[in-house]
């Protein structure tokens, strides 16, 4: 496989599902509050040498795109999955579907700049604490600086040599599973961080908003027409009736109306890095999240936050 400069955080596969009838698509830049398109999918969802790892010392043989190179091997495998399922949505979803599409939604969640941003801030506000904690009990006045480096290579650890990868891979297979069918004229949108979540059984603790939280919801746009809603089944563990309800939804059919579509397309606004894309130029509703919520718009906006005492 040939040396790779372009490297996509959202694989072309995906966003070709998004273009129009001239296989292009539009973009929204939240930060700029700019659209611009028909571009081609190529020009979106990717950043120059994104993935690469810089080489250990003297090691000169070291693949410095053995990331990269392992993401694109997993992307024709992923485009045929949501192929078959989508093509046959009356069908349900096999869970042996299930648990291969689950590994690439968990590569897909964890492959964005979002996470990279996300999971090394919350890296450097452990690190901080504790070396500012070592420090005061030393009497040291002091910083401490996390590099570049360290965070392109912190990412590929925690995407392929960590835990969470097959634990989130497990939660998603054993969540339920159901699809909304957009017939509305406004098509759904997705991003540059297309798998979105949000709890409805959140705590004071702002980890607890995690991707393996009890009450999450996680939506992940198929096309402009279908939706992937995946719901924690400790939601619907409130009582007998709650529980039939989770297993007649449960890769079931749901028609969405307008508001819905608003909904979902709202949630990729807001939990997106920078762009917004779709086969339609009408971005109307994220300009409007984004006059109304110009903090989500900064590119080094803070996505934790930390408890204060009189919080817990």
């Amino acid at each position: 496989m040939a040396d790779n400069r372009n490297q996509h955080t959202v694989p072309q596969v995906y966003l070709k599902r998004f273009v129009n009838n001239a296989s292009q698509l539009y973009v929204f830049d939240k930060h700029t509050k700019n659209s611009f398109g028909p571009t081609n999918v190529r020009n979106v969802g990717a950043e120059r040498d994104y993935y690469n790892i810089p080489t250990p010392g003297e090691i000169t043989a070291f693949d410095t795109q053995i990331v990269d190179k392992i993401l694109q091997a997993s992307e024709s495998e992923f485009g045929i999955l949501l192929d078959e399922i989508t093509e046959n949505l009356r069908t349900r979803v096999t869970d042996k579907q299930k648990k291969h599409l689950a590994l690439h939604l968990a590569l897909q969640i964890m492959r964005t700049r979002e996470f990279r941003v996300s999971y090394i801030e919350l890296s450097k506000m452990f690190l901080k604490d504790i070396s500012e904690a070592y420090l005061k009990s030393q009497d040291i006045e002091g910083n401490v600086q996390v590099s570049v480096n360290f965070e392109a290579v912190a990412h590929g650890q925690m995407m392929l040599g960590s835990p969470l990868l097959s634990r989130l891979t497990s939660f998603l297979s054993n969540c339920i599973w159901f699809f909304g069918i957009n017939e509305t004229e406004q098509p759904l949108y997705t991003s540059d961080n297309p798998i979105v979540k949000k709890n409805h059984l959140p705590s004071k603790l702002r980890v607890d908003d995690g991707w393996l939280s009890p009450g999450i919801e996680i939506n992940f746009p198929i096309s402009p027409t279908i939706i992937l809603n995946i719901h924690s089944r400790k939601m619907y563990e409130v009582s007998n009736f709650t529980k039939k309800l989770a297993d007649d939804l449960d890769g079931n059919l749901i028609k969405l109306e307008r508001e819905n579509v608003a909904y979902y397309n709202s949630l990729q606004v807001v939990s997106s890095y920078r762009q917004v894309y779709s086969k339609s130029q009408d971005f109307e509703l994220a300009k409007k999240i984004c006059e109304d919520n110009p903090e989500i718009c900064e590119l080094d906006r803070a996505r934790w936050k930390k408890i204060k005492d009189d919080d817990k």
